[in-house]
């Protein structure tokens, strides 16, 4: 909708779609799925630390001369992956799927490093790499499949991380 010039409801669909697909929607696995209360207060705490998160970029988009290509603080999306897979491979330890979460909240709203857009990465690569991108998600289905859905979510939560860390650690380097 911002792209194409499309109506002022779009872009507000757009954002209220984000909210609901990274923010709500991993808040109430995690609520549901962490035994007690304390599920229920880590998924509430996600949630109001992704929609702050999807507020701020909502507001402060273009007031600053950001590059498009780049996020400040990683991008929602990333906050749902770690918040989803911890809840995977950790559901029965509260500590562990709490300490992820706080994790993905800090690297959503904690950290002042320019994340570049991942679609836009994709999309903007050289046919090879996109294919080499294809043969990655092949292959971390197929490890799903074959070894069970911990291992997909193993490695899509060290990717995340990775991806979350990077700047940080390329920036203290």
């Amino acid at each position: 909708a911002r792209k194409w010039g499309g109506t002022r409801f779009g872009v507000l669909a757009d954002d209220i779609a984000d909210g609901v697909s990274y923010a709500l929607a991993p808040a109430v696995a995690v609520a549901v799925c962490v035994a007690g209360a304390a599920g229920v207060v880590i998924g509430v705490a996600y949630a109001a630390f992704t929609v702050s998160r999807l507020v701020y970029f909502t507001l402060n988009k273009g007031s600053s001369g950001d590059d498009p290509r780049y996020f400040r603080g990683v991008p929602s999306t990333i906050g749902g992956v770690v918040a989803l897979c911890s809840t995977i491979l950790f559901k029965d330890d509260v500590a562990l799927v709490g300490f992820f979460v706080g994790v993905a909240c800090v690297l959503m709203v904690g950290f002042d490093s320019a994340y570049r857009h991942l679609g836009r990465v994709l999309f903007g690569l050289k046919r090879e790499r996109q294919l080499l991108a294809a043969v990655g998600a092949l292959v971390l289905l197929g490890g799903a499949a074959l070894f069970g859905p911990e291992v997909g979510a193993g490695l899509l939560l060290g990717a995340s991380l990775l991806y979350g860390f990077l700047p940080q650690i390329a920036r203290f380097i």
